[in-house]
């Protein structure tokens, strides 16, 4: 299981914009949003020149998204930066935010530890999340909570 890591992006953070405010869209339209915000972190990651963790981060995304629709209170927002983690690596941090009370990480991982966890029970979604991201966490808020992954990047080509 991954630990978790710092959670305030540094100063030298690259945020990207998705549509409006400083790396933030609101999901207000849910799911008819999602083919465009797709494209839009689809479109982010070209221009960081991170195309190849664009899967990855389809499938983080989508999977943050589902669980605050399913689980979580509206207002839904996505936040995605790229930024460098607290040993100087790049990091694609994704985050998605709602107004509900959060998720139990340490029991979810425990869950996943025991001997008759099986894939076919809830829990697969975080489960690829940890799979494919360095660090994820959730972050209590006074109106909500954030689940936010961070998806190694490649180091800039000199």
């Amino acid at each position: 299981m991954k630990t978790p890591i710092q959670d305030t992006a540094p100063p030298d953070a690259t945020h990207g914009p998705l549509d409006e405010g400083p790396g933030c869209r609101p999901l207000d339209d849910w799911p008819a949003c999602l083919p465009a915000l797709r494209g839009e972190i689809r479109r982010r990651l070209q221009s960081w020149g991170l195309s190849d963790v664009s899967d990855d981060a389809q499938v983080v995304w989508t999977e943050l998204v589902s669980n605050a629709v399913r689980h979580g209170t509206p207002p839904l927002a996505v936040t995605v930066v790229l930024r460098r983690t607290s040993d100087r690596r790049r990091a694609v941090r994704i985050e998605v935010s709602d107004a509900g009370t959060g998720v139990d990480i340490g029991r979810l991982q425990a869950r996943w530890r025991h001997p008759a966890f099986d894939l076919a029970e809830d829990g697969r979604g975080l489960f690829l999340v940890d799979a494919l991201c360095d660090a994820w966490g959730d972050r209590r808020r006074c109106h909500g909570h954030t689940v936010w992954a961070e998806i190694p990047a490649p180091a800039p080509a000199s």
